[in-house]
């Protein structure tokens, strides 16, 4: 019943004595060799109010038990929330990462869009702007040659007539050449990130950090005295 308890550790016999001096119990043999020790009970010699003692230490002993089971409960369930917070881990990586690609495939496709507009929109003015030159150019080619062979073979009066169409002619053609430089108009297209992805993109080791806290979560329900007292109690019994 007692498995050994009640056996002195260094002679393994059954203790008759608890010297006090070493918080010790002992036997017959241990008792000679400290003979010289004040204080010394005789185990035979102890009266019933150590039954007592005993019920209130094992009833503290049982809500101590609890209390282990308690925190080992709590391990067991940290354990768990622990395994089951790691395991969403990549999950959670990949959700962001998710969104991130979403964001960019959305920006992806509205800056396409954007810029087919933009496109579309100097393909016309261009083609507006070549349209009227070419008409432009037409009426140089029409003249040129007339102009070019009166130089050779045309008469004074040939000469004269041409000469004062030519004369409008070029006015007309060098004004619309002035207000087409004027207006023309080099587009390029080109792709401006913002500053804060851009400083996302430079900060690749620190885009996500882990965050770990540890929580006190028990409060215990024995005072700090309580518990000294009873173990004190308890080991100057057992030991």
């Amino acid at each position: 019943m007692m498995k050994g308890m009640d056996k002195c550790r260094d002679h393994d016999k059954t203790v008759k004595f608890f010297f006090e001096d070493h918080s010790k119990f002992s036997c017959n043999t241990c008792a000679f060799i400290h003979r010289k020790c004040e204080n010394v009970d005789e185990l035979a010699s102890l009266s019933s109010q150590e039954g007592l003692d005993l019920q209130d230490l094992n009833n503290t002993l049982l809500k101590l038990e609890t209390e282990t089971a308690s925190i080992i409960a709590d391990c067991n369930l940290s354990e768990a929330a622990l395994s089951e917070t790691n395991a969403n881990i990549p999950k959670q990586v990949d959700e962001m990462k998710d969104r991130i690609i979403e964001i960019f495939d959305k920006a992806k496709s509205r800056m396409i869009e954007e810029a087919e507009n933009f496109k579309a929109e100097e393909m016309k003015r261009l083609g507006e702007m070549r349209k009227v030159t070419s008409n432009v150019n037409e009426d140089i080619h029409e003249l040129l040659p007339v102009s070019s062979a009166l130089v050779k073979h045309g008469t004074p009066q040939q000469k004269y007539i041409i000469s004062h169409i030519m004369k409008e002619k070029i006015k007309y053609i060098e004004t619309h050449i002035t207000e087409q430089r004027n207006k023309h108009i080099t587009s390029t297209i080109a792709l401006n990130f913002s500053k804060p992805l851009s400083s996302f993109l430079k900060e690749e080791d620190g885009i996500v950090k882990l965050n770990t806290e540890r929580h006190l979560t028990h409060k215990g329900l024995f005072s700090c005295d309580t518990i000294t007292k009873s173990c004190e109690a308890i080991t100057r019994h057992m030991v």
